[in-house]
């Protein structure tokens, strides 16, 4: 799931964008479910299997307001962000995912998606979410299970400080334990621009949600605190 939480909304003071794109349609079970959402004036969605993009185009003809492009996302998103006039929630998941998905020049063009994005002026309103974050500067043997077979990946290239001195220092992180963000899995980053005090008061509620989760994950007693703390944090948003 690639949503972002109306706690995520609230707190920033962000208007549901205009427009979402994809990198990495696959099966389109995610782009359904943004679809059904109904959030969207237009949806583009970027693959590279030829028989996923014709699958998906095929499926999802009926709705006008997407949009689908066969091809690897780092060549083909600066075509598709000349179409984008308005503010964007860009969810970034076109890795290979094993037998069955499509594999570019390189495992993941997670970094030249990004170099690609930071280069452009994009709307205030943005948001980045980058998927499957567990995978990070690691290499070793995925696991499987739903849609996807095991595989040896290797990310050892693409770590979060790549990807800090890409966005820059205009950009936030925000963390995602407990889906408290975006209505995703945990380990997704979600990438926003923010200045001033909410900049800080962002930055400070993540810090303590990081903690939080921290606490949970320990001894007992240190669990019964990270809950009566969590307890509270969400009686504020």
């Amino acid at each position: 799931m690639s949503l972002l939480t109306e706690r995520f909304y609230k707190r920033t003071g962000f208007s549901i964008q205009k427009s979402y794109l994809e990198t990495g349609t696959f099966k389109g079970e995610n782009l359904e479910s943004v679809i059904n959402a109904d959030l969207f004036n237009f949806i583009y969605s970027i693959e590279l299997d030829p028989v996923w993009y014709q699958f998906n185009k095929e499926r999802f003809s009926n709705y006008t307001h997407c949009f689908f492009y066969n091809g690897d996302s780092s060549q083909i998103l600066p075509q598709v962000l000349r179409v984008i006039d308005f503010s964007c929630l860009f969810f970034l998941d076109a890795h290979y995912s094993g037998p069955g998905t499509a594999m570019g020049n390189e495992e993941s063009p997670l970094l030249s998606e990004l170099h690609i994005l930071a280069k452009e002026k994009l709307d205030s309103g943005t948001v980045i979410i980058i998927d499957d974050c567990r995978m990070l500067g690691k290499k070793g043997w995925t696991e499987g299970g739903g849609n996807y077979q095991a595989f040896e990946s290797d990310w050892t290239k693409i770590t979060f400080s790549d990807i800090r001195k890409i966005l820059g220092s205009n950009w936030i992180c925000l963390t995602n334990n407990l889906s408290y963000w975006s209505k995703g899995k945990e380990d997704q980053l979600i990438f926003l621009r923010a200045s001033g005090p909410k900049k800080y008061l962002l930055k400070l509620e993540n810090s303590i949600l990081d903690k939080i989760c921290r606490l949970m994950r320990g001894s007992t007693k240190k669990k019964k605190i990270g809950y009566f703390l969590l307890k509270y944090l969400y009686l504020f948003s």
